[in-house]
């Protein structure tokens, strides 16, 4: 097992739980930041001596090589997730793939033995046509279709990092993929799940979309990633990590419990529909509207012993959270 390792992207919600749990397990960890001022910032929230931080920019090759330098093995956490539909696409996108290059190509300069690649299920369920569709590692989510810019950004990514494999054959790849990652933070800081949870309790949304989703505890995916690092059980497949299917107004109405301001309504397909014609947030949501997915996680349950708490549980921890930070 190698006990040093780097996580990128170390600011983010996912990888401040890599970390933590990394550490707890007895691993040196090197985590990247886009700063000097966040790798500072970092290092003093963290305080501890097996971690240090080093900056790393996703659309630069400088600093990945020497972030990377006596790590056996890389999670790599970093890709950019707006909240809302960005006006340029490749803002989202472009980071997204040069990130996956930078990153293989430093792990293999540097004697990297296993990457580790956060992806997700937008790399997998979105853009089918089909209702009640049970999905699996086989699947790749249809670009063909009106899907967001993220979800575009996730596949290309993936797909890149699949590529890339065969170039950098000594490259151990593993990916994890996890639907709407929900759960506590371990700071003051923000995601788009974070900041869709919030604007929900402060009343933003007076209607919610006819929308499937699956969450998943940010604890219990940052434990795959770990458990993902060793053996050799876990080399060359795609976890899906996924909660039981829900509606998102399951998710709401479980979130007007801790706030009053939060609503369940379900908005109409027809108003969806009228509102996606000028908001570009509602527009790439419309080929998911009204159909429920379903997800395999069959694999991460028996290789990653991943056992996904009950979303009740994630959610009041998640709130209890925001309100400590």
């Amino acid at each position: 097992m190698a006990r040093k390792i780097c996580v990128t992207g170390a600011t983010g919600y996912i990888a401040r739980h890599i970390i933590q749990q990394a550490l707890d397990a007895g691993y040196s960890v090197v985590g990247t930041a886009r700063s000097a001022e966040k790798v500072y910032k970092l290092e003093k929230d963290i305080k501890n001596p097996k971690f240090r931080g080093h900056v790393a920019e996703l659309t630069t090759s400088w600093g990945w090589k020497a972030a990377m330098s006596d790590c056996k093995a890389v999670i790599h956490c970093a890709s950019p997730f707006p909240l809302s539909e960005p006006k340029h696409p490749d803002d989202v996108i472009e980071p997204a793939i040069k990130g996956v290059e930078n990153a293989l190509k430093a792990a293999h300069n540097s004697g990297v033995e296993r990457v580790v690649m956060t992806s997700s299920c937008a790399a997998i369920g979105y853009g089918h046509i089909e209702n009640n569709r049970y999905l699996t590692a086989d699947d790749w989510s249809d670009l063909s279709s009106s899907v967001s810019s993220y979800v575009r950004s996730k596949t290309l990514a993936e797909r890149q990092a699949w590529a890339l494999t065969k170039k950098y054959s000594e490259l151990e790849l593993v990916t994890i993929n996890p639907s709407l990652v929900l759960g506590p933070r371990l700071a003051k800081q923000s995601s788009a799940s974070i900041d869709l949870v919030q604007m929900v309790m402060a009343g933003k949304y007076p209607f919610v979309p006819k929308l499937s989703l699956s969450p998943v505890d940010v604890r219990d995916i940052a434990a795959a990633h770990i458990a993902a690092l060793k053996g050799k059980r876990p080399v060359g497949k795609r976890f899906i990590l996924a909660g039981d299917s829900v509606w998102m107004s399951d998710i709401t109405t479980l979130l007007k419990a801790h706030s009053k301001k939060a609503s369940s309504r379900e908005m109409p397909d027809l108003m969806t529909k009228m509102v996606a014609a000028f908001d570009p947030n509602v527009k790439s949501v419309l080929s998911e509207l009204g159909l429920m997915r379903y997800y395999d996680t069959q694999p991460a349950r028996k290789i990653l012993k991943f056992s996904p708490r009950p979303l009740s549980t994630t959610i009041d921890d998640m709130v209890d959270s925001l309100q400590k930070f």
